[in-house]
């Protein structure tokens, strides 16, 4: 088919529907659905065939084993499948099982033993894919600070050759023994060269070759699911803590600490490809996780282990909390009685630390408490919840500080912790439930003084004006009083003095206090009076020049 071709005029939907006369935009997007609906209906079967695949080459069998340091002897399951023979096999069929399809339908069904455009390219495709872009991601993603060994040498060179030979055999056989076509002694032998690789990789893999068969070693045997056999001769010092830890608690029954113990062990063992594929499968489907088949009590068990470690104090604790035990409760306090904040920091973090237990979930409450400090004009209210996750042992309240631009005096307020259930035994609250935050006022109202320490006006001037300096801040509303005092000169009959208020809004840094003053048009002696500030608000100051002198001086002219 060439770029210029279009598609038939069939229908897809039909019996249903007969679309062949939409517009083809619609059609595009109607078969684009119907394309991803079974992309999803393969995963799902994909997923439902590899299980099974794993469950049928995750097969044991008893065998004994003999204790290095003693006569005795242990029972304990191994696997029947071998790795190498499962994943050329059954791995290998399950996850080219689409392709090997695709191409019989096509080359039976629908080209009557043609090959299409399809069928081979897919498996060729395929196959090229996972030799040349899977071993190169394989590599690039390992860490550099990180190596990676190939476990089995030998099996890597028997796969790596027989991948090698598979497209130098597929260059003869289609274009030195018979051009572009396929006999039936080609198939055949094609066919045959796969339980050949088998075989020979199952020798490399045993080491046949050489003439030393390895003993199994007992580090690596899995208990099975069920056996009520809870000694291995593991050397992992994590697995003989777990099994010595689920062997005297006395809430599991044998059989319940077995499974366990074998749910453990096995998940230390080296996956093979099935199991990575059905995890990825699984999370592109928003599916469940690959877990053990045991009881639900026991799953949530294991999974709360998986996730913490399967370390023996927190192994004990999860197993207890989850079956009901007397538990080591957790213990949430504040990290200290006393904090404090500057107000135009306008957040406080306080810690919170959990002690004790930390192996399980834990949930407090907290709250704020009004003090000096108000909620809704110094700091934002706060009643809420923390959840420490097993393994945490700190977390923060976090509130917010409101900065109004206004002095006062530092104010206080308090957060307090409580248990979130009052019947769970599992958390205590400790002794600094409750921690006490001082809000620091940070605002500067300034320092307020007048111009010059003396004033010379005319008599004639009418009113006279003295400038007030506010420096060193200009945060928020402040007053200034002022008087004024009779010296040579007289209120009431030189100027009109008496008392009055300054007021200064936030961000204003200048007033002037305004005095009339009386021309009589008698000539007189210069005289003089005295302006003071007398009281600011709380927070402001008055500077060193808080009182002036002022002389009027006589203008008028001299009258014989």
């Amino acid at each position: 088919m060439t770029m210029t071709d279009k598609c038939s005029e069939g229908t897809l939907l039909l019996p249903f529907l007969d679309e062949s006369e939409w517009i083809e935009e619609l059609r595009i997007f109607i078969y684009l659905v119907a394309l991803l609906w079974c992309f999803m209906g393969v995963a799902i079967i994909a997923d439902v065939f590899m299980c099974a695949i794993e469950t049928i080459t995750s097969k044991t069998k008893q065998v004994k084993v003999a204790r290095q340091d003693s006569d005795q002897v242990d029972l304990v399951e191994i696997r029947i499948w071998n790795d190498t023979v499962a994943n050329l096999t059954l791995m290998a069929l399950g996850s080219s099982a689409p392709e090997i399809l695709l191409a019989i339908i096509e080359i039976t069904i629908l080209n009557r033993f043609n090959a299409g455009e399809l069928g081979p390219s897919t498996i060729v495709g395929s196959a090229a894919f996972n030799l040349l872009v899977i071993t190169g991601v394989c590599i690039m993603t390992v860490p550099a600070h990180e190596q990676r060994r190939i476990k089995s040498v030998k099996v890597f060179a028997v796969t790596a050759s027989f991948s090698v030979l598979a497209y130098v055999w597929l260059f003869f056989a289609l274009t030195v023994s018979s051009k572009n076509e396929i006999e039936l002694w080609e198939a055949i032998l094609t066919f045959l060269l796969f339980p050949v690789l088998v075989v020979i990789a199952y020798i490399a893999d045993k080491d046949y070759c050489s003439g030393k068969i390895s003993p199994q070693d007992p580090g690596v045997l899995e208990l099975a699911e069920g056996s009520k056999v809870l000694k291995t001769p593991s050397h992992d010092p994590e697995v003989e803590s777990f099994i010595k830890e689920v062997s005297r608690n006395p809430n599991l029954t044998e059989d319940e600490a077995a499974v366990l113990v074998a749910a453990h062990i096995k998940s230390k063992q080296p996956k093979n490809y099935g199991y990575y594929r059905v995890g990825a499968i699984r999370d592109l489907g928003g599916s469940h996780k690959l877990t053990p088949n045991m009881d639900p009590q026991l799953r949530l068990i294991y999974e709360e282990l998986s996730e913490v470690g399967f370390s023996s104090s927190g192994a004990s604790a999860i197993m207890n909390h989850a079956l009901g035990g007397k538990v080591q409760p957790a213990r949430v306090e504040f990290a200290a009685p006393k904090c404090a904040v500057l107000e135009s920091d306008k957040l406080v973090r306080i810690g919170v630390t959990k002690t004790g237990n930390t192996k399980i979930p834990t949930t407090v409450n907290y709250e704020t408490i009004n003090g000096t400090a108000m909620a809704g004009s110094d700091y934002e209210a706060r009643k809420d919840v923390l959840v420490f996750k097993p393994g945490e042992t700190l977390k923060h309240v976090d509130i917010t500080i409101i900065d109004d631009d206004e002095w006062e005096e530092n104010e206080v307020f308090f957060i307090k912790l409580s248990r979130f259930d009052y019947k769970d035994d599992s958390v205590e609250i400790g002794g600094q439930s409750v921690t006490e935050v001082t809000i620091i006022n940070d605002d500067e109202p300034g320092i307020f003084s007048l111009e010059n320490p003396s004033f010379v006006i005319k008599e004639s001037i009418g009113k006279a004006s003295f400038k007030v300096e506010r420096t060193q801040g200009t945060d928020g509303k402040v007053e200034v009083k002022w008087k004024t005092i009779d010296q040579t000169a007289v209120n009431g009959k030189d100027y009109h003095g008496g008392s009055g208020t300054l007021v200064f809004e936030h961000g204003e840094q200048v007033k002037y206090i305004s005095i009339d003053i009386i021309d009589d048009k008698d000539f007189e002696k210069d005289e003089t009076f005295i302006v003071e500030l007398t009281e600011t608000s709380e927070g402001a100051f008055l500077g060193n020049v808080k009182s002036a002198a002022v002389t009027i001086v006589n203008d008028d002219g001299k009258i014989d």
